[in-house]
């Protein structure tokens, strides 16, 4: 009597096609409430196949519909996700917050800075971006090959007020966000050694199995 070896395909198959598929974004955890609003962070590496770098996208979202007076509009937000000395390069990819983007600058309860180069990739106006509203940066990042610091990351962002119809930067400074958050990023479509593993032990389990499929044919 043949045995029914179907399952044990179909396991070993699963496996092989979920180490090979990669995996999408990942989210981060929700930080916050910080004066009513809530950050998150998603990246996903675009390009990690060589020695010399490391290129990821990153989205940090800001949630300030919970925010309510004095921290009437949003001024600056950015994410520090590489130390300076490791920062190549950042490009905006988009954002629905008006302003200035700022690569490898500083975040300080004035907003977002160009100088000096303390690693944020943020995005600082004051004038013109309300509360209520949710915002997002996305932008790409290149930095020193195994260089970001995606467990040890940090946001910071500036809410500010109006008095006698004066906004921002002309009136008063009401609160400034810089809080840790991790980033979980698997989008990393590279093979990791442990992965390979895996994939190997997979394909030898569709060895053996048609290795025992062929000795039952031949016994029938």
């Amino acid at each position: 009597m043949k045995k029914n070896n179907g399952m044990g395909l179909l396991i070993a198959a699963v496996l092989v096609v979920g180490l090979v598929v990669p995996s999408g974004p990942a989210l981060a955890d929700t930080i916050g409430p910080f004066f009513g609003a809530y950050f998150t962070l998603t990246s996903s590496f675009t390009n990690d196949a060589d020695s010399l770098n490391d290129t990821a996208v990153f989205t940090l979202t800001a949630n300030t519909t919970g925010s309510v007076s004095p921290q009437s509009f949003l001024q600056s937000f950015g994410a520090k996700v590489v130390a300076p000395a490791d920062f190549i390069s950042a490009t905006l990819i988009s954002s629905n917050f008006t302003g200035t983007f700022v690569d490898n600058g500083s975040g300080n309860s004035s907003g977002c800075s160009t100088s000096p180069d303390a690693g944020f990739t943020c995005i600082n106006d004051g004038l013109s971006n309300p509360t209520g509203t949710i915002y997002t940066l996305t932008w790409t990042e290149t930095v020193t090959d195994g260089k970001f610091i995606l467990d040890s990351a940090s946001v910071k962002a500036v809410f500010c007020g109006s008095t006698n119809g004066a906004e921002c930067g002309t009136s008063f400074f009401s609160g400034q966000v810089s809080e840790g958050i991790t980033v979980q990023n698997q989008g990393n479509t590279v093979p990791e050694p442990a992965s390979l593993l895996l994939l190997g032990a997979g394909l030898a389990g569709l060895g053996v199995w048609g290795w025992k499929w062929r000795r039952e044919e031949v016994k029938a």
